[in-house]
């Protein structure tokens, strides 16, 4: 993903009829004009992991805050 594209985020609460909400999110990357690439809520679970395991080792390697 470069600095200049186009993230959406979209969340969804849905309700079944016994009153248990159910939130759904979607995640969408316009890298190219029209064309959106989506990423399933299972992905963005190994993402933020991915994610924060990153953050911690360029945190150590620097010494200091992220």
């Amino acid at each position: 993903m470069k600095k200049d594209d186009t993230c959406y985020v979209t969340k969804t609460v849905d309700q079944d009829n016994k009153g248990r909400k159910e939130v759904t999110y979607c995640v969408c990357v316009e890298d190219d004009p029209g064309q959106l690439e989506s990423l399933s809520f299972r992905q963005l679970e190994a993402l933020s992991a991915f994610l924060c395991d990153y953050v911690r080792e360029e945190k150590s390697k620097k010494g200091g805050d992220a």
